[in-house]
């Protein structure tokens, strides 16, 4: 029970690593016969910088989904003022109720304050009325209800995203993580579950399914679930420590050192992970004094 104990105590230090931004990928272009590629209005892939989504906007004035990847980016940043005001220009055009979605989302995260929130309830009851039907209203109104603390109408919009998209992945994703959060385990592995069948590359569908059982009294099947997300996403420190301290509890003692090790290797250049690094160390002494589980 012990090394859960720490390997949950550990998993909140973990959380608080740089994130990394991918390189943002060209903006899809278009051709017709021999005439030079021109930029298409869509989406971005990734998580392209505000500098990049400038240029193309730039480029696509008048592109919407540009326009709110931009917003979404600058509440990420902490800019919520700005953030409001972008997808505030969009309300009332054709993409509103994706700019309203966006606000729902943004109201929901770093950016809530009261009169957020209140707007953003009032887009919600507006939004499930007039499309009952899309599964991203749900969704977004359930972050927003979980945000609030209301957990219970959470998971039940979460599950009527399903009803409406059985393949929506946040829909899976939301209600396990939240299960997950309350020591819900049964109910957190079962979503886990479903979102590993259905994004079977998801490091993080792998990560959530292996504390899930792990929570549920499934050692074996938490140190399978674990190894599938360290060999999905192989520079991630956090799997990697548990899976030493889960393995180590099964018995399996060199296999445990090398992951330990290996946490150690790939949290080197992290300075959040600098008390992490020092209880492994500490960790691998006391294993290589007393081998036996």
């Amino acid at each position: 029970m012990r090394p859960f104990l720490c390997a949950l105590a550990l998993s909140l230090a973990l959380g608080c690593g740089e994130p990394e931004t991918p390189a943002s990928p060209a903006p899809p272009q278009a051709t017709l016969g021999d005439e030079t590629p021109t930029p298409v209005c869509a989406a971005p892939t990734g998580a392209p910088n505000t500098e990049t989504l400038r240029a193309r906007i730039a480029a696509l004035p008048e592109c919407p989904a540009l326009r709110i990847a931009l917003a979404q980016r600058l509440a990420a940043a902490g800019e919520c003022e700005a953030a409001e005001a972008k997808l505030e220009a969009l309300w009332s055009g054709p993409s509103g109720a994706a700019a309203r979605r966006a606000f729902v989302r943004l109201a929901a995260g770093d950016c809530a304050d009261r009169r957020r929130v209140a707007l953003a309830n009032v887009f919600c009851e507006s939004m499930l009325a007039e499309a009952p039907g899309d599964a991203a209203p749900w969704i977004a109104c359930g972050r927003l209800q979980e945000s609030m603390g209301e957990t219970a109408r959470a998971m039940d919009w979460y599950g009527r995203a399903l009803e409406r998209d059985p393949e929506a992945t946040e829909a899976m994703e939301a209600p396990a993580e939240l299960a997950l959060r309350f020591r819900d385990f049964p109910v957190a592995a079962a979503h886990f579950g479903r979102l590993t069948e259905a994004a079977p590359e998801r490091a993080s569908a792998w990560r959530g399914l292996a504390h899930a059982r792990r929570g549920g009294g499934d050692l074996e099947g938490a140190i399978t679930a674990m190894e599938r997300a360290v060999s999905l996403d192989e520079a991630a420190a956090e799997p990697r420590y548990h899976l030493a301290l889960w393995l180590r509890e099964s018995g399996a003692y060199e296999p445990a050192v090398v992951q330990l090790r290996a946490f150690l290797v790939v949290a080197a250049d992290r300075p959040a992970l600098a008390p992490a690094r020092e209880r492994a160390r500490e960790t691998l002494e006391r294993w290589r004094r007393n081998p036996s589980p």
